[in-house]
């Protein structure tokens, strides 16, 4: 009898989903007749000929959901990472991750991505287009602050962010911070003094000097191998220096060192003496003595430097025949020399000065004196300059190879022909080029090319046209 009663109820509630289902809504549970009996993560879908449905997750893993789509599988639903609350997203997306590439660990419009910022990174990464890259144009772009932009990265590209564990910090906090041995130098409690820094390296050849209105005054390196970051591109200056006739940046002992982003500041300027230096994306501006001096400075590298508004004993000093050197996309303009050549270079040494701009200096003497030995002037801007006599270069030494040097000039191999600039003399002093016909007839596409050049004073691409621009500055064009 009771066996009887339970088979009739059986058959009257059509199967036991409908008995039970209000309590399991499992996978593959009959949903036909009751779509709600399916729970969180299971749809009610067909199956067979689609007269019955079930209930069955969506999906087990992205590769479940619709093709070309950037969905995840979030319990058992497709979902775009948008839905995600932010604490799912990096286990979520790490789903979509590819082999031997960076994780996907956050959500940008509503697609997985790598990162939303470079803290989503390696500590000697960039965020780029939310991608984990070392690759980088300003030391904005990394976790450690430091975008080395000679050094070539992953990508066969010029642009490297160095690893936080590299790297010293030193941050003056714009004057506020005076106790010398304040700090322990990791990037939350960096130094407050340079020469502090560098006598606590513990092993670490990199130094990133943080941007400051206040003036961190002289340096003096030797015996180190190390590289100085300044606050170049981040709209503040790193200034070293101090006082009219004061030492300025002095680097020696057999020291191999790199300033890179600096403004030297009213001082004796910067001197390589019995090292190798670097000089990179720095302005040496007001100096009372030699604005970049070299003696016996082996395998030196100046590379997009201005040096101005000096009353110099000499812009360049280059001396001792041990010197070696190579100037390049430079400008020096808005200086004075009194009783000596601006430009001056003595010794049997050996160098190159290419892609260079000079203009808009004043001298009572000449403005280039390359001593006994031939010295190659290549592809650069000498003009506009006042000095004695009637020539700009003093000896044969100078031999101009595709160098403006001005209509007034007359020097042998020379190109005497006038380029116009954006805002030359007072107040601005700005040698860029101007994109005319004038600049067009000497200096634009008419470079020698160089495969060791890349880039021109202000960072842009060689050549931007046909040809490169002869001078610091390569015009911008639309490509």
């Amino acid at each position: 009898m009771r066996k009887a009663f339970w088979l009739a109820a059986f058959l009257s509630l059509g199967s036991c989903d409908a008995l039970w289902g209000s309590y399991d809504t499992g996978n593959e549970r009959n949903c036909t007749k009751n779509l709600s009996l399916c729970g969180a993560g299971y749809l009610c879908d067909g199956i067979g000929d689609m007269a019955t449905k079930v209930c069955v997750k969506e999906c087990t893993s992205y590769a479940d959901c619709p093709a070309g789509s950037n969905d995840i599988c979030h319990n058992g639903l497709c979902l775009g990472c948008g839905a995600l609350s932010p604490a799912d997203v990096p286990k979520e997306c790490s789903q979509r991750s590819i082999v031997g590439q960076n994780p996907l660990k956050a959500c940008f419009q509503n697609t997985c991505v790598q990162c939303a910022d470079f803290t989503q990174c390696g500590d000697d990464s960039a965020c780029i287009d939310h991608a984990c890259v070392d690759s980088c144009t300003k030391h904005e772009d990394c976790q450690s602050k430091v975008c080395d932009v000679y050094q070539t990265n992953s990508k066969g590209g010029l642009g490297k962010c160095l690893s936080t564990k590299a790297v010293i910090y030193v941050d003056n906090k714009n004057g506020a911070c005076t106790k010398m041995d304040a700090g322990s130098g990791i990037m939350g409690d960096p130094y407050c003094d340079i020469t502090y820094a560098l006598a606590h390296l513990k092993g670490n050849t990199a130094v990133r000097v943080m941007p400051s209105t206040k003036n961190y005054g002289s340096l003096s390196i030797m015996s180190s191998t190390l590289s100085l970051y300044g606050g170049f591109g981040s709209g503040q200056d790193s200034s070293l220096g101090g006082d009219s006739g004061t030492l300025g940046v002095n680097i020696g002992g057999r020291a191999n060192a790199t300033l890179d982003g600096f403004v030297v500041d009213g001082s004796a300027g910067v001197s390589c003496n019995m090292a190798t230096m670097a000089l990179r994306r720095t302005r040496v501006q007001g100096s009372a003595g030699v604005g970049v001096a070299l003696n016996n400075c082996t395998g030196a590298k100046i590379d997009r430097v201005l040096v101005t508004k000096g009353l110099h004993v000499a812009a360049i000093g280059i001396s001792g025949d041990s010197t070696s050197y190579n100037m390049t996309n430079s400008f020096i303009t808005n200086n004075t020399t009194i009783g000596s050549p601006l430009v001056s270079i003595a010794g049997n040494n050996s160098g190159k000065f290419q892609y260079n701009t000079v203009a808009g200096n004043n001298s009572d003497n000449v403005i280039f004196d390359c001593g006994g030995v031939i010295r190659n002037i290549e592809d650069s801007i000498i003009t506009g300059n006042q000095f004695a006599g009637m020539s700009q270069f003093f000896s044969a030494a100078c031999v101009l190879k595709n160098t403006v040097i001005g209509s007034k000039d007359l020097a042998k191999g020379g190109l005497s022909l006038d380029p116009s600039f954006v805002s030359p003399g007072a107040p601005m002093f700005d040698y860029h080029l101007m994109d005319d016909a004038t600049s067009a007839a000497c200096c634009i596409d008419k470079g020698t090319v160089n495969s060791d050049i890349k880039t021109d004073y202000d960072g842009t691409s060689r050549p931007q046209g046909a040809g490169y621009d002869i001078g610091a500055h390569e015009l911008p064009r639309m490509n």
